[in-house]
């Protein structure tokens, strides 16, 4: 018996249920295979437009006052092109942290391993944010061991000169 003999067969009550399957067999296709990826990727598409939102204004009062800064003539400083090696000297120098060096040791061009002991760490902290600032320099290794006295550590630092 063929397939359009058994539909043939059939009662009309058979083959109304058959076809209200098929029907919806074809819906719930359609569905997964096309309108829930779509909506999904629409859901998608609108949180990340929120987030993008959120994050536009959580900036514009960052870019509003670099504006400021800029009309009151304050800029970005760029990179400094001396050696990496004169650069660390001199900020040592300047947050006066030098006294605190007990070896520097340049391993190449761009690359220091600077040793401190005893040294006050907010204030290194400091001076290596103006170094990064400065230089474009980024620590590659760090020690940092905590002492008695508070506030004090000793630490290794091997600090590289990335290019801009």
């Amino acid at each position: 018996m063929t397939l359009i003999e058994h539909w043939e067969n059939l009662a009309e009550r058979e083959k109304v249920i058959l076809i209200s399957g098929g029907i919806f067999a074809l819906a719930l296709l359609i569905y997964l295979l096309l309108m829930a990826p779509f909506f999904s990727s629409l859901n998608e598409a609108e949180n990340q437009l929120q987030t993008n939102r959120q994050i536009i204004s959580w900036l514009q009062p960052a870019a509003e006052k670099i504006k400021a800064y800029n009309q009151q003539g304050y800029h970005a400083i760029k990179p400094s092109t001396a050696p990496l090696l004169e650069i660390i000297n001199s900020s040592l120098q300047t947050h006066q942290l030098n006294r605190y060096v007990t070896k520097i040791i340049p391993l190449n061009d761009k690359t220091i391993n600077i040793r401190f002991d005893a040294v006050p760490f907010d204030n290194t902290m400091d001076w290596l944010t103006s170094l990064w600032l400065a230089t474009n320099a980024r620590i590659n290794q760090a020690t940092i061991m905590r002492l008695n006295t508070p506030g004090l550590v000793s630490m290794v630092l091997v600090i590289t000169k990335v290019q801009p």
